[in-house]
C-alpha cells in the first residue's frame, strides 16, 4: 500500500508529461528515480517507522517535481496564448482605394 502510494504519485507525473517534455524533464527524474529507487528494492520494511519515512520523502519530492510539472504546463500555456495574440495582431493598416508610390 506504502509502495502503490509513491508509485501512483510517481506516474501522476510521468503521465502529465509528453515525451518530449519528458526530455526537458530528465534530470529531474533521474533525481526522482534516485530518491524512489532504494525504497522499492533495498530498504527493509520491517524496521519502525522506514515506511513512513522513505513514503513520506518520496512523497515531497513527487510533490516537489509535479509543482514544477504544473508550473511549466501553466507557463507553456500562457506563452502559446501570447504568441496567438501576436500572430492574429495586425502591425499596420492599409487604407483601401489609396495608391501608395514609392517616391
Amino acid at each position: 500500500e506504502h509502495v502503490l502510494r509513491v508509485v501512483r504519485e510517481y506516474n501522476q507525473i510521468v503521465l502529465a508529461l509528453l515525451p518530449e517534455e519528458r526530455k526537458l524533464f530528465n534530470h529531474h527524474l533521474r533525481n526522482l528515480d534516485k530518491k524512489i529507487g532504494p525504497g522499492l528494492s533495498k530498504f527493509n520494511w520491517n524496521h519502525a517507522g522506514i515506511k513512513e519515512y522513505f513514503v513520506r520523502e518520496s512523497c515531497r519530492e513527487c510533490a516537489k517535481v509535479y509543482d514544477w510539472v504544473k508550473q511549466f504546463k501553466k507557463n507553456n500555456a500562457d506563452i502559446v496564448a501570447v504568441c496567438k495574440q501576436i500572430s492574429e495582431m495586425h502591425l499596420i493598416k492599409i487604407e483601401k482605394k489609396t495608391v501608395h508610390r514609392d517616391t
